[in-house]
């Protein structure tokens, strides 16, 4: 009978990369708070590890991938960004990428100049790639405005996104965390409620009378679920079926 073993967990020194999957791992979290930590260039110094702590809570996976692969790390994650697969491609699998993506887009230009496409008008709904815009059309709406930030660190959240609940208007905060949504006077008249969500933050919900809502800027603070993912980061590297023959 053939016995699997398990991954094998090593320390990320300078690990390669290409053409595997991994899982990033803090076994054992720092107790420190981030926001008592001194601020550096690329995150904050714990004096209980005597160490840079960088921030990797707002960075892409090949934006880690490449931090991970040339130094050991200790970082800050959201929850989402550990105990997942990364993978990663070697040059030569991002070239037949890039061929056939190529290959494919002249395709799609060629079959398109015979074609001529008359877009579908819409009055009330447009869709984006990452969320959906309800744009008002009666002259007596109102515009909320407001402002959504870390509450421990006082950051300034990117792409929370701020929904009136049982509704579909919808809008997500700038890199500023400033945001503005426009409803229907109707709804304020009959009050409604803002919900509040992110990657890594607790929900919210704020919820306004009939008639409560005034104009005022909204200033949302957000509490983050991740503030115990501190520490040296682990890298678990999972075996493909033919190489544990190796």
């Amino acid at each position: 009978m053939l016995q699997l073993s398990l991954p094998r967990i090593r320390y990320m020194t300078k690990p390669s990369l290409m053409n595997k999957r991994y899982t990033l791992q803090i076994p054992d979290p720092c107790s420190q708070k981030w926001s008592e930590m001194t601020p550096q260039a690329d995150g904050r110094h714990c004096d209980q590890c005597d160490k840079v702590i960088r921030d990797f809570t707002s960075y892409t996976d090949a934006q880690i991938l490449s931090a991970i692969e040339n130094e050991k790390v200790c970082g800050r994650f959201r929850p989402d960004q550990l105990n997942r697969t990364y993978k990663r491609h070697d040059e030569s699998s991002k070239r037949w990428i890039s061929v056939f993506a190529t290959t494919l887009a002249l395709a799609s230009s060629s079959s398109a100049e015979s074609q001529i496409i008359t877009p579908t008008p819409t009055d009330t709904i447009h869709d984006s790639d990452t969320l959906k815009v309800v744009e008002v059309t009666n002259k007596n709406q109102i515009i909320l405005r407001g402002n959504v930030s870390d509450k421990e660190t006082g950051e300034k959240l990117f792409q929370v996104y701020i929904t009136v609940e049982n509704t579909e208007y919808k809008t997500a905060s700038n890199f500023d965390g400033d945001f503005e949504l426009a409803i229907s006077e109707e709804l304020v008249e009959n009050g409604f409620t803002l919900k509040f969500t992110s990657y890594g933050y607790d929900g919210i919900k704020l919820i306004f009378a009939p008639n409560e809502y005034k104009g005022t800027f909204i200033n949302m603070e957000c509490t983050a679920q991740y503030m115990g993912l501190l520490g040296d980061v682990h890298i678990v590297e999972h075996k493909r079926w033919w190489e544990f023959w190796k």
